[in-house]
């Protein structure tokens, strides 16, 4: 192998390399932004299939494939030009979503295995390009080269395979902060439980409160977003003390049933329910939908629970219909 052979084939390599862990990283981060759930990130990719998943890179990658299959004797020229071609990950840096990528320890088990799945391809090609192809006139470089594109191309699929292959681990491991965190409040009889939800404002609404409560008594509230099952069970089991008398949660949704699972873990003496928006449309279907899920918070309060709700909300009444108490100012402001 020559020189220039040899600096080309680290180029084209080490921007391949670059760019699928660009697109592993862009593809986790939505799979946790749709909650861990196969199916909604799926249809999310699918929906995009020109924007996210296929790439003019790609197109050109089948090009410059077969132009080292019938071109082997000009291998630096076109290692460089496949360098060239996968050298910019741009599209996979220009969103700026709403949450960051949360680097917990569920994401890092996930990432973790979509790399050894990408890894594990890289070597099955390496293996073909060097132990099966000819060794001579460098025309065994279109396999390696092949294999790269491919990796790349299916990133999505390997972050949902790896979802896939970690869900019985993970089931296991929630299962087990599930347990303890209901464990940790009924040995706590004692604890008021507040439970805060809503399209808009919920943990502006979750802070005003503790600030309120933290005046008279010891109040441990979620920090930041903390609004998922695992979130919550984190805090229950590694913050909640004895001297805590109010602990204030916020829940989040995505999806239909996200509500029940979250009060299966912590049955809220007192609901907050702050408006019905458009938040999360996609994936609720309409603000009905959105509106139902949320107002199921009514449904587990405790017996003799009480309600908090927006007066000024489109669906105040629909709600107020579902709560036993209701507390709401006389002229219109959200209820306290």
């Amino acid at each position: 192998m020559t020189g220039l052979t040899l600096f080309a084939v680290i180029l084209a390599t080490g921007f391949s390399f670059w760019r699928i862990g660009r697109r592993i990283q862009f593809f986790l981060h939505l799979h946790q932004l749709e909650g861990y759930k196969n199916g909604p990130y799926l249809a999310w990719v699918l929906a995009r299939p020109f924007d996210v998943v296929l790439r003019r890179s790609h197109l050109a990658g089948v090009g410059i494939v077969a132009l080292a299959i019938y071109l082997p004797s000009l291998t630096p020229m076109w290692l460089l030009l496949w360098a060239m071609a996968f050298a910019s990950s741009r599209r996979y840096r220009r969103d700026r979503p709403k949450k960051p990528l949360a680097m917990t320890a569920r994401m890092t088990r996930q990432a973790v295995t979509a790399g050894v799945l990408a890894v594990l391809i890289l070597s099955l090609a390496t293996f073909g390009a060097f132990g099966l192809a000819p060794a001579s006139g460098g025309s065994h470089w279109w396999i390696w080269l092949l294999a790269l594109g491919i990796t790349d191309l299916n990133a999505p699929l390997l972050v949902a395979l790896a979802a896939l292959l970690m869900a019985p681990v993970e089931a296991w491991i929630r299962r087990g902060f599930k347990v303890a965190a209901r464990r940790k409040l009924a040995a706590r009889p004692d604890l008021t439980i507040v439970a805060v939800t809503g399209s808009y404002g919920k943990t502006s609404v979750k802070f005003a409160i503790a600030e309120v409560l933290g005046q008279r008594y010891q109040v441990l509230a979620t920090p930041g977003s903390f609004n998922t099952p695992m979130g919550i069970c984190k805090v229950i089991n590694n913050d909640l003390q004895d001297h805590h008398q109010v602990l204030i949660l916020e829940m989040g949704i995505r999806h239909p049933g996200d509500i029940k699972e979250l009060c299966e873990i912590a049955r809220p003496h007192v609901a907050v329910i702050t408006g019905i928006g458009i938040a999360h449309l996609e994936s609720m279907g309409s603000s009905d939908a959105i509106a139902r899920e949320k107002g199921s918070l009514l449904d587990y309060l405790r017996p003799g629970g009480k309600a908090v709700l927006n007066a000024d909300d489109a669906y105040f009444e629909q709600m107020a219909a579902k709560a036993e108490h209701v507390s709401v100012s006389a002229d219109g402001a959200p209820a306290t």
